[in-house]
């Protein structure tokens, strides 16, 4: 029996450490979690709107409300930037009843429909800074599932860069932090993702900025396969990075992991 055991725990780790042992561009996870706006769900433009209106109204300088706000929850940016003597709760309440309504220029990201098609619904969850009801409205905008692992701002007592959204996803996944593979779209996710633990996938469209991510990254989900697996696993077939799609980062430089890191990606990271 303990013979068992070890073996089982051995094979654990070697799938688990599998992601720079692959040879031919798989990753083998046993759960996914994904973010939302700029992630799965293009909502940048319709953010955007929303905030800019804000920070008219109060007197706030709009460019770098925006280049602070990405990835963080919505309170998390009012604390930086609301006025004193402005209640936070009233603010917060007027920034969702917006965001709510604001659907025109929201859209799925390309091939995100198709990559979670594949997934079964017990291995894939969502961590966003966003509130579940604006969430959950922003994907039935665009035809994304809902899953059945849905942390939202609400949920947590800390927002991202801390990990603790991470953390709860993957305990209400049942999967280790270490086999699972994060989605992510801002330098906060990024960090929050790792520091749970966890492999990042950073999510690149180009247009928003050149900088540096030493890490996984593509321009969305075309070309992205998913394979399920015995034991609970998944493996992630990425496509080659001159592929006609473009899926991957254009820049990317060779390299003995599993896919061509992203040294220079046209992202807001």
């Amino acid at each position: 029996m303990i013979t068992k055991l070890k073996h089982l725990l051995r094979t654990q780790e070697v799938m688990a450490a599998a992601y720079h042992k692959e040879p031919k561009g798989a990753l083998h996870v046993r759960g996914m979690i994904f973010d939302v706006d700029g992630t799965v769900v293009d909502s940048e433009l319709a953010s955007e709107r929303v905030w800019r209106r804000w920070a008219i109204r109060r007197h706030v300088d709009p460019e770098r409300l925006l280049a602070t706000a990405r990835g963080l929850r919505t309170i998390d940016t009012l604390r930086l930037f609301c006025p004193p003597g402005v209640r936070l709760e009233d603010e917060l309440a007027d920034l969702k009843r917006e965001e709510f309504v604001e659907t025109e220029a929201v859209t799925a990201v390309a091939g995100a429909a198709e990559f979670l098609a594949g997934l079964a619904p017990e291995r894939w969850a969502i961590v966003t800074s966003n509130t579940r009801l604006v969430v959950e409205a922003r994907l039935r905008h665009v035809g994304l599932p809902v899953p059945r692992v849905l942390v939202c701002a609400e949920d947590v007592s800390a927002g991202k860069p801390d990990p603790e959204g991470y953390i709860k996803a993957a305990a209400a996944l049942d999967c280790p932090p270490g086999a699972a593979l994060a989605y992510e779209d801002s330098p906060a996710g990024i960090e929050a993702a790792q520091r749970a633990g966890m492999e990042v996938i950073a999510i690149c469209p180009p247009g928003r900025g050149d900088v540096s991510y030493k890490g996984f990254a593509i321009r969305n989900f075309v070309g992205l396969k998913v394979t399920l697996c015995p034991g609970r696993w998944m493996s992630v077939n990425l496509p080659p990075g001159d592929s006609a799609e473009g899926a991957l980062i254009d820049g990317a430089e060779p390299s003995s992991a599993v896919i061509r890191p992203a040294l220079r990606c046209q992202a807001g990271l």
